[in-house]
């Protein structure tokens, strides 16, 4: 929080952008190491529970990320899980579900709780990681032979729902 605040007071004429990729599940950089509440992986969250508790529990961590001084949280993941055993997405857990309209609903909740806090969000993998076979963090990843037209859906939904802060590519 000290360090945060440091940057948000320097007087500077835009308050600078200090973001966290903070999904859930495996992909948390604050965790209770250091205090910070964790949360279920967005798989498990659609798996388990309701739109009205992800509300809860995604708005508890914008809330929480806002107080600590981040604005921008890197999520939701819009992949579809189309490759369960998919490295990064799929055996991971990132994400909420291989349907577009269960992806997006959840989604629009990450996205609409984290606005009320004044934290902006991130859609990610575009166009579409849930099919890959490797991981994109560790090398170049072709999805041309696995990637389907449908894994735009999500995006589409949320970017025609003006719910895109940014889109990340993956």
């Amino acid at each position: 929080k000290s360090l945060t605040k440091l940057f948000q007071n320097t007087g500077a004429a835009v308050a600078p952008f200090i973001s966290i990729d903070q999904e859930g599940g495996q992909v948390e950089r604050l965790n209770r190491r250091v205090g910070f509440a964790e949360i279920p992986s967005a798989w498990a969250m659609a798996q388990a529970g309701t739109v009205q508790k992800a509300d809860a529990v995604y708005g508890d961590l914008a809330r929480r990320l806002r107080a600590w001084g981040f604005n921008p949280n890197f999520g939701p993941v819009l992949d579809l899980n189309t490759n369960p055993s998919n490295p990064i997405i799929g055996r991971k857990n990132r994400a909420f579900s291989g349907r577009t309209e269960i992806a997006a609903k959840y989604a629009r909740t990450f996205v609409d709780v984290h606005r009320n806090a004044g934290v902006v969000t991130s859609v990610k993998h575009f166009p579409g990681h849930g099919s890959s076979q490797r991981d994109s963090h560790r090398g170049f990843t072709d999805v041309s032979a696995t990637w389907q037209p449908g894994e735009l859906e999500p995006f589409r939904k949320l970017i025609d729902e003006n719910r895109a802060d940014m889109v990340m590519v993956g």
